[in-house]
């Protein structure tokens, strides 16, 4: 049975980000997707398995299953495989250690999303590898780069660490630190493909959001907002247009229409209130502003601490309606604000962790520690100067004793994140101590 795509519209809402007015809830064909595309990253990285030669002999017998191109046939499992490929395909790059499998101009191995591909107008011979841009230490060839890319590539080219042993080269997650790719970053990452903002409108949106979820308020004060913000709340106006009978009519005020600003703010019966949380002043409130506009706006102007008060008191507004309007309820709306600072005090005092304990909470010192006997521990540090592109490398190894068995200070030429420097830096801490006989 076909949806209806009003159905279909509602959950696309829920599905989306919570940065983006949604609720988070999984899009199921992207689920799917990302699902399958770990399979295929299997099949890469664990080709020995029974599954993998199976596949191999059916459809990519005489080539490897990085090379497959034509998927256009086969059976519905492996169309499906093929399915998730292009989503891996999309998130993933060479990691480039020996470079002879990577081809400079076809594949993709420049850590530069979303092409990942080699831009520069071809010098080289259109079917090098990567290989021949590296010296016979392993170290990139400097002046062959230079004057065969564009400085911003080959830039790009020359910060990518080497591998200075001989070692195949491998297939990473680009959005994963540990380029494994995981059910959860291709999700996340198939997400932000479809539904990633383009405008700077968009943007604004999204650090709304950003700044709503996060706030030290009960679940459901959020989820009001976030209703009354799409015109969700089941306010005469919004009843009016859904296609119920009925005026619009505010019950409270008996003189406007009730649209969710209207109920929750706007409301002539609540100038008290208005007048007694002070920090709103000046925030344009009128029938015609609507309630995600009001709330950017008071985001943006007051003060955390004044900003979660303000959801709590619009939650009990709401709630003051509701009694009003089908209990015949009698709330003074000076009690609102009142009991609003009471309970969010409460709530946070009870979330927060106690300050004796946090007074307790000692910060441990750091000091070195000897290995044990016949053991020897190397200790590494880096250092980034980004203006004049260096990275600056320690390295010290000391045995139980303390003695000082080796150390080196190493300058490399290339500005790395402060992740890949430690890295590095580990790694020359190891090749030292192999160098060394250690």
């Amino acid at each position: 049975m076909r949806l209806p795509t009003g159905i279909i519209n509602d959950l696309y809402r829920l599905s989306a980000r919570k940065e983006l007015r949604g609720l988070g809830f999984r899009d199921l064909s992207i689920f799917n997707n990302a699902l399958l595309a770990k399979q295929w990253w299997r099949l890469i990285h664990f080709p020995n398995t029974l599954a993998a030669k199976v596949l191999k002999h059916c459809y990519f017998p005489d080539s490897s299953i990085v090379q497959v191109s034509d998927c256009s046939y086969g059976s519905f499992l492996w169309k499906s495989f093929v399915w998730g490929k292009e989503l891996l395909d999309a998130g993933s790059r060479w990691c480039i250690a020996d470079g002879s499998s990577v081809s400079i101009y076809h594949d993709r191995w420049l850590p530069r999303p979303i092409s990942f591909k080699v831009q520069s107008p071809p010098v080289l011979d259109i079917f090098a590898k990567v290989g021949c841009l590296k010296l016979s230490s392993g170290a990139w060839n400097e002046d062959l780069i230079h004057a065969s890319f564009e400085p911003d590539e080959a830039s790009l080219i020359l910060n990518l660490p080497c591998s200075l042993s001989p070692s195949p080269d491998a297939v990473l997650w680009y959005f994963d630190k540990l380029g494994s790719y995981t059910v959860k970053s291709g999700y996340h990452f198939g997400c932000e493909r479809i539904l990633k903002p383009s405008t700077s409108g968009l943007n604004l949106v999204e650090s709304w959001w950003k700044a709503l979820w996060p706030l030290k308020v009960p679940g459901k004060v959020k989820l009001l907002i976030w209703r009354g913000c799409h015109n969700w709340l089941p306010c005469k106006g919004v009843l009016s247009r859904q296609g119920f009978s009925g005026d619009q009519i505010c019950s409270v005020c008996h003189s406007r229409p009730e649209s969710p600003m209207h109920a929750l703010w706007g409301c002539h019966s609540l100038k008290s209130i208005r007048s007694m949380c002070g920090f709103t002043k000046g925030i344009k409130c009128g029938d015609d502003t609507q309630f995600i506009d009001f709330m950017m706006e008071c985001r943006s102007r007051l003060s955390f601490d004044n900003f979660e008060l303000l959801c709590i008191v619009i939650w009990r507004i709401w709630y003051r309606r509701n009694d009003l309007v089908h209990n015949h309820g009698s709330l003074r709306v000076e009690e609102v604000v009142l009991w609003s600072l009471t309970f969010l005090s409460d709530f946070q005092r009870a979330n927060s962790v106690p300050s004796d304990k946090v007074a307790n909470m000692g910060v441990e010192k750091l000091k070195w520690k000897p290995p044990g006997k016949g053991l020897f521990k190397i200790n590494t540090d880096a250092a980034i100067n980004g203006s004049l592109g260096r990275v600056g490398i320690g390295i010290i190894i000391r045995d139980s004793a303390g003695h000082v068995m080796a150390s080196s200070s190493q300058s490399l030429r290339s500005v790395l994140s402060p992740q890949s420097a430690e890295a590095v830096a580990i790694l020359r801490g190891l090749q030292l101590a192999r160098d060394s006989g250690l």
